[in-house]
């Protein structure tokens, strides 16, 4: 069946949930689909419904022009066996995009999960028209990404910068990728809920329902967010010490919750971050729903992924 019209299939494999969208080449979606990942059954089995999706997609319109999936680790750019994956136990070591391929006769790209929101953001949300910004999403784990001269930045092993796995806390509890006290383990959805037992003393928790309750007035979860904004700031201004980028994008599940945090952060920035202070660094809240997907979709759709056009190409596009 011949497409009825171009398009891209993106897939966000998530630590917690796998979405699989189509997308045109205008960035428009099509449709989406959504359901749990169940990283207990393993590698194969969520791969087998990530395959399951996409084939019932393109049954219906046609072959896709590739498939663009944003990964939640490290994979490696040569074999596309997984490297490391802190949030998916087991999952190290899996053969990742010859298994894709076997099953999946398309163009097949790769990306770290982080640097994919990263790309969307940059393209159709809050970094359109920069040069240069940095990406921090807040979901299941922390994921982080860097544009810089409009190319993402790279390490020598082609994977993202991992600023989840920074720690702020050297006696902290123990991280999923082996180290300790990561901001991840405090500012993740699992890292909130942990903060919430502690203060609210409720034993399943969702960032939704603290947000809900902190904007009601709780004293237990706005302690909650307090704390936790304190400790993004504390990973956050030694990156933009670092870093001196002028925009940092903060994205994921979480970010759902900025009105409650924002305020927090910021005062904590101006204390911890001189290069904050000086008023020339902007930190602000995704625009893009679902951005990991939209970065998805650029992975197939943009001509030249690391050379991105300018905003008048953007907004002709």
């Amino acid at each position: 069946m011949a497409p009825t019209q171009p398009y891209a299939i993106a897939v966000d494999l998530g630590g917690t949930n796998l979405r699989v969208a189509a997308f045109n080449a205008g960035f428009e979606r099509l449709e989406t689909r959504a359901q749990a990942t169940q990283v207990s059954g393993g590698a194969a089995a969520a791969v087998e419904k990530l395959c399951q999706c996409v084939e019932e997609m393109t049954a219906r319109r046609g072959p896709p022009l590739g498939v663009g999936i944003a990964f939640p680790g490290q994979v490696d750019g040569e074999s596309g066996r997984i490297r490391i994956a802190a949030n998916l136990p087991g999952w190290a070591g899996f053969e990742l995009r010859s298994t894709l391929s076997a099953r999946l006769p398309y163009h097949i790209r790769l990306e770290h999960d982080g640097t994919a929101a990263a790309i969307g953001e940059f393209w159709r949300g809050a970094g359109a028209g920069s040069d240069s910004m940095a990406m921090i999403t807040l979901g299941t784990g922390v994921g982080s990404a860097m544009i810089v001269n409009r190319r993402v930045w790279r390490g020598q092993d082609g994977g993202a910068p991992e600023l989840g796995h920074v720690a702020v806390d050297y006696k902290g509890p123990a991280c999923g990728c082996g180290g300790r006290g990561c901001l991840e383990t405090y500012v993740s959805a699992p890292g909130i809920a942990a903060l919430a037992r502690r203060h609210c003393g409720e034993a399943v928790v969702t960032a939704r329902r603290l947000s809900d309750l902190a904007q009601a007035g709780h004293r237990g979860a706005l302690e909650v967010w307090d704390e936790m904004a304190t400790i993004l700031a504390a990973g956050l201004a030694g990156w933009i010490n670092l870093l001196d980028l002028p925009l940092y994008v903060i994205g994921g599940g979480v970010s759902r919750s900025w009105p409650v945090f924002e305020s927090k952060l910021r005062r904590e920035l101006e204390q911890r971050s001189f290069r904050y202070r000086r008023g020339r660094t902007r930190v602000v809240r995704s625009q893009l729903e679902e951005a990991g997907l939209t970065g998805a979709a650029a992975l197939i759709l943009s001509p030249a992924l690391e050379d991105f056009p300018g905003p008048s190409a953007l907004t002709s596009a």
